[in-house]
Formats: structure tokens, C-alpha cells, sequence
């Protein structure tokens, strides 16, 4: 399938997105023009449409799509100095590792978005994952303990916000998770929790990362 400027797809848990030519790939756009994913390569789109997490729409978007490729006509790194190119790529590249994305030797890996995998899922598929029987049930005071230490970390770097991931601070999953493991039995000099609090929390981010990075590149989960 040819992809182009302006493109207009419907993206699985974000709905009506555009594609946005960058200098690595795609830019999948949502209708606010935040970007959601990036970058994606033609093939990479392709794997992601056969699978049903993108679809493409039909013909009545055109005027919507004629608008947006003038509208980002101006945004493409060809029409950049190289300069110019060289910072934008450097600033992106920041903005993608403070997102929890890494470059890689085969590339920039694309980042799906919190909770994408887990909407996918086939009413079987669900059926194979349960949630209280296979999670809530089993560890329920670790749960409350790591959910107290989500609220005590928002607290300390967002004091006044509603609890939410900053995801911009601390991205250092598993160097944390090793230095909590060096706490042992433990607690933290800097605000008295135990070390294995602090080591269950990096492992749940570690692992919630890579769940998105994975479901970004179209892997198998599990």
C-alpha cells in the first residue's frame, strides 16, 4: 500500500490520526496534533494495518487529507538546513528516550501507547488473562504497598497534581531496580520506603515499557 502525507487513519484506542512524513519515517498524528507514534516505517504501517491495529479510511477524508499535506508540507526534514536537520533530530531523539523509547541497531523503536496491548486483546485472548483470579488475588498487600508508593512518588515530584506517571522523570527502571535490590530487606535513606516497595514499582514500569514497546513494533506479548 503506498502511504503519503496527510494520510488519515483510524488508530486503535486513539481513533481519527494522521501520518506526518519525518526524516526516520511516519508520524502517526492524532486529530489534536500530538504525535502518538514515531517513528514508523512504511513496512512497519503495513504490518500494523494487517493486523487491524491501524485502518485506513476511505475517500470521504479527502479534503481533511488535502488540507493537513499543506498544512505539514513545511514540516518535512528535506526542507530543513542541514543544521537545522541535526538539531530537530537531536531534539527528538531526547524527546523519545524522556517517553521511554531508545534507539536501537535495527532503528528507533515506536512506542504504543499505555493500555493499547490490553484493548487489543481478543475476547478469548482476555479470557487468558485474568486480571483479579491471576494478579489482584494473589499479591493484594503488594498491590496496596506499590499503589501507596505511586501516591508518596506524585506527592514528591508533582506536589498539588493529580496522581499521575510523569513519565518525563526517572526513566532508569532497571539501574533503580538494581539499586533497590542492593537495599535487601532495607529501607530508603531518602524517604524510609522499603527497598522492595521501591524494586516491585521499577519492575511493574520496566515491564510496562517494554509490553508498549513491543505492541508498538507488532511483537508477540508473552
Amino acid at each position: 500500500m503506498e502511504f503519503y502525507n496527510g494520510m488519515r487513519l483510524t488508530v486503535l484506542g486513539h481513533g481519527p490520526c494522521f501520518l506526518r512524513a519525518s526524516g526516520h519515517g511516519w508520524q502517526v498524528v492524532d486529530s489534536a496534533g500530538q504525535v502518538q507514534y514515531e517513528p514508523v516505517s512504511s513496512a512497519q504501517l503495513q504490518v500494523l494495518l494487517d493486523r487491524g491495529f491501524y485502518k485506513k479510511e476511505d475517500a470521504a477524508a479527502a479534503a481533511a487529507e488535502q488540507e493537513l499535506r499543506e498544512e505539514f508540507s513545511g514540516l518535512l526534514f528535506e526542507d530543513e538546513p542541514p543544521r537545522e536537520r541535526r538539531h530537530v533530530e537531536d531534539r527528538r531523539a531526547s524527546e523519545r528516550r524522556s517517553a521511554g523509547r531508545c534507539d536501537t541497531p535495527h532503528g528507533v523503536d515506536v512506542q504504543a501507547t499505555p493500555g493499547s496491548w490490553a484493548n487489543s486483546l481478543t475476547s478469548a485472548e482476555r479470557k487468558e488473562c485474568p486480571v483479579y483470579s491471576g494478579f489482584m488475588a494473589y499479591f493484594p498487600d503488594a498491590m496496596m504497598a506499590v499503589a501507596r508508593h505511586s501516591k508518596q512518588g506524585n506527592d514528591k515530584h508533582n506536589p498539588g497534581e493529580p496522581l499521575h506517571w510523569d513519565r518525563a522523570k526517572s526513566m532508569d527502571q532497571e539501574d533503580c531496580e538494581a539499586r533497590h535490590m542492593l537495599g535487601g530487606d532495607g529501607r530508603d535513606a531518602s524517604d524510609g520506603t522499603l527497598h522492595k516497595i521501591g524494586k516491585a514499582w521499577r519492575a511493574m514500569a520496566d515491564l510496562q515499557v517494554y509490553i508498549e514497546r513491543l505492541h508498538g513494533r507488532g511483537e508477540k506479548i508473552g
